[in-house]
Formats: C-alpha cells, sequence, structure tokens
C-alpha cells in the first residue's frame, strides 16, 4: 500500500487549499518522518475535505481559531458534528479515513505522527511499545505543552530559511516524546544504564573537579 504522508501537497490537497502550505520535517529518528504543517483559509469554499490513503499513523491538530459545529467523518459518512475550540489539541488516527465539512475559515497545526516514530522513541527509551492512542472526534485536549511547542514552531514555519536545523529536530523529537508519555502512556523502565558513572562515582568526579579548578564550578551539580 503507497504511504501518504500528512505534510505539503497532501495536505494541500485534502483541505482544498490553493497553495501548497508550509511544513517542517525532521527524520532524526530512524529516518522516520515526522512534520508540522500550518493550514490556514480565510473564506473557503464549501466542500469534504479529500481523502488520505490509510496509513498507521496519527495526526495531532493544535487549533489557532474555533470551528463551531464541525461536521466529522469517518470511513466514508458522517459521524458526529462538535464545536472545535481554539487552543485546543485533537487527536486524529488516519487509518479510519478522518474527514470533515469544511464551510467556515479555519487555522491550525497539523503534527504528522507515524506509528514508527512512537516505536521508535519508545525503543530508545527501552520501554514498552504504546498502544493505540485515545483519538476521540470532536473531543479536544487542553495540553499546554503542544500549545508553547506549537507556538515556538510557528515562526519557524514562516521563515523557514532563518530557522536552525537543530532546534526543528528537537522541537519535533520533543513532541514526539511528550505526546507518547501523555497519551500513549509511555514509561521508562526504571534500568541502570550502560557503561555509565554509577551515582556514587559522578558525585567523586564532580568533588575532584571542584577541587582541581578551585571551587569554580556551579553547586547544582544535579544538572550536570
Amino acid at each position: 500500500m503507497t504511504q501518504r504522508r500528512f505534510y505539503g501537497q497532501n495536505v494541500r490537497r485534502f483541505l482544498h487549499l490553493e497553495h501548497e502550505p508550509p511544513s517542517l520535517i525532521t527524520r532524526s529518528l530512524r529516518n522516520t518522518e515526522i512534520a508540522v504543517t500550518e493550514t490556514r483559509d480565510d473564506a473557503p469554499v464549501r466542500s469534504l475535505s479529500g481523502g488520505m490513503v490509510l496509513e498507521d499513523s496519527y495526526v495531532v491538530s493544535l487549533k489557532l481559531n474555533d470551528y463551531p459545529s464541525c461536521e466529522l467523518w469517518a470511513r466514508s459518512k458522517c459521524v458526529t458534528k462538535a464545536d472545535i475550540r481554539a487552543g485546543a489539541t485533537y487527536l486524529y488516527d488516519m487509518k479510519i479515513d478522518p474527514r470533515f465539512v469544511i464551510d467556515k475559515p479555519f487555522h491550525s497545526l497539523h503534527f504528522y505522527l507515524p506509528r514508527s516514530a512512537l516505536d521508535g522513541i519508545t525503543e530508545q527509551s527501552r520501554a514498552p511499545r504504546v498502544g493505540d492512542l485515545p483519538c476521540q472526534f470532536g473531543v479536544g485536549h487542553d495540553d499546554p505543552i503542544i500549545r508553547h511547542i506549537g507556538g515556538a514552531l510557528l515562526p519557524a514555519l514562516r521563515r523557514p530559511t532563518e530557522t536552525n536545523r537543530l532546534f526543528i529536530d528537537y522541537s519535533l523529537f520533543a513532541f514526539t516524546v511528550h505526546v507518547a508519555q501523555t497519551y500513549g502512556g509511555m514509561q521508562r523502565r526504571a534500568e541502570p544504564a550502560r557503561g555509565g558513572l554509577a551515582p556514587w562515582q559522578t558525585k567523586r568526579a564532580c568533588e575532584r573537579l571542584d577541587s582541581d579548578l578551585g571551587g569554580k564550578l556551579p553547586t547544582n551539580r544535579g544538572r550536570v
């Protein structure tokens, strides 16, 4: 099955936009693509949003304006209507072919998160793989972390050539970890780090360095 990722031209077709919306993409996690796209249309023509080839992925959407009485579709039929609120975060499972009736101005950030990215995060954290995320049509989450990450990425979306690549990679990595923990229930296993120093060894090393440098190290060693 052909995979279609939710950014760039695919989002333009999905929302019937005149131009390709700006997207930022990272491939820093096992070469898996994670992306964020800003979409906006202040004068849309009434229509049903386009379909997407089904794939094992999620779209986490931060709404930047209200969208009252939104008609939501799944698997080619209307399932509910809901008042979408600005500042709230909504989760969509792309396997059910989510759509909505476009009949009002909209402005959103859409984070594309494939299952492979969640698996990569749990593997790095040596944690069990997370199950399905709690995607409930029309049910938003008050998520200040997503709002802060989205707010930080908005200037980068509007000036991508001026944005540091490390900042994009770190922001989207932090987003993925947050979703895995908050909505997927990921918990890192309490295992000792391999090849690292024991806590008492770290403390002794800091004390030795402090002595050698004449007490010039900062005292908040808990951040070392």
